[in-house]
């Protein structure tokens, strides 16, 4: 929020301000979801191989299968209701760099090593859309490149 505010991507306007900030709190809680197993690695450590194989990969499927639709779906909708292509007014926030971010280990094949599905976020476009939007702009596209 603090390097949102000095390069202009955070809101004065404290409704929009808050509309940032509930898009930041999915995102976050998009991506605790998605380290839940890295976090659960020393209780895995305490039973037997077998036994934690099978834990992870039930946490694993109740996080590709539960978590990250739910999560992208609330993503999309709030992208839906703004209607700008951006989740707060009509230029790119905090709040999109935030959601392009959490995108950008899927569409880079990160996610995949963590046993996440790649084509998770494909189902929801508008995410998508934003995301790939942001991409282009001139300043992330040369720092992506």
């Amino acid at each position: 929020r603090f390097a949102g505010r000095l390069a202009g991507l955070y809101p004065t306007d404290p409704v929009k301000a808050l509309a940032v900030d509930e898009v930041l709190g999915v995102s976050e809680d998009l991506a605790a979801a998605m380290l839940a197993p890295r976090a659960m690695e020393p209780a895995f450590k305490q039973v037997s191989a077998s036994v934690a194989a099978k834990q992870k990969a039930a946490l694993l499927s109740s996080i590709n299968e539960d978590a990250l639709p739910r999560y992208f779906g609330v993503l999309e909708k709030l992208l839906e209701a703004n209607g700008t292509g951006w989740f707060v007014g009509a230029a790119p926030t905090v709040a999109d760099v935030a959601v392009a971010t959490v995108v950008r280990i899927f569409t880079t094949g990160f996610a995949e090593q963590w046993g996440y599905s790649p084509e998770v976020p494909k189902g929801y476009p508008r995410v998508m859309a934003m995301s790939e939007a942001l991409e282009r702009l001139p300043p992330v596209k040369k720092w992506i490149e």
